[in-house]
């Protein structure tokens, strides 16, 4: 890999980072003219910085914005085909998580789909953790908790770690339906499974408890916070 291009993907990122996103495609632009190809790290951090880009500063609900970057995004994708190149899991990630971030979940599950199967059905990527848990998350955001438990299911299955994170998603959909006993069984696995509750989760069951007027539970578990804390003393 020559590492002219590496310095290019370097740049490419800082731009990125810093919002600067129409100088990271000049910079990008500026390697084919050189003749440089490109690898999969640079148009992975080009496709990041458009979706972060979008979602952060120019929003995709105002105007022409709300759908430039992210079809911007996926040709980048079908030019790195041209360059012999395939999107790798981290780029499928990128793409899934920006498609669901601004509301088009059909076209992340067909991302989904056609990372896990080529156009002649060969197996392609496995899907990560960090790949069922953006689905998850969406699933669980749209108040679709059934669709959130397949894909929750199916990450079992492929014998993927389950984290605090992927329990967290689903209590907190089922304390947003108002489903507190839903939510109280997945708090209780938390200790089934040698998990520790984030104070993130503990919030959202005391902020539930006490929207539905179950004070007392909501104080029980604002006690076992503090204790998880090591504040007990204040209880």
């Amino acid at each position: 890999m020559s590492p002219n291009v590496v310095i290019y993907t370097t740049l490419v990122d800082g731009y990125c980072k810093n919002g600067a996103i129409a100088k990271a495609k000049d910079l990008f632009y500026k390697v084919e003219e050189l003749e440089l190809v490109g690898n999969q790290h640079t148009y992975t951090v080009l496709i990041n910085g458009l979706f972060k880009k979008g979602l952060k500063k120019e929003g995709f609900q105002i105007g022409h914005c709300k759908d430039k970057n992210p079809w911007e995004a996926e040709k980048l994708v079908k030019q790195m085909s041209n360059h012999g190149l395939s999107p790798n899991l981290v780029t499928y990630n990128s793409l899934i998580d920006g498609f669901c971030n601004i509301g088009r979940m059909s076209k992340g599950l067909g991302l989904f789909g056609q990372m896990k199967l080529d156009g002649d059905g060969k197996e392609r990527y496995h899907p990560s953790k960090v790949t069922y848990t953006i689905l998850m998350n969406t699933f669980v955001r749209s108040g679709n908790i059934e669709k959130a438990l397949e894909m929750y299911n199916s990450m079992k299955k492929a014998k993927l770690e389950i984290d605090v994170y992927t329990i967290g998603a689903f209590i907190n959909g089922w304390c947003g339906k108002g489903r507190m006993l839903d939510a109280s069984k997945l708090f209780k696995s938390l200790k089934m499974m040698h998990l520790h509750p984030s104070d993130v989760i503990y919030n959202m069951m005391i902020s539930s408890y006490y929207k539905e007027g179950s004070s007392y539970k909501a104080l029980r578990f604002l006690k076992g916070m503090r204790e998880h804390q090591g504040g007990s003393k204040y209880c």
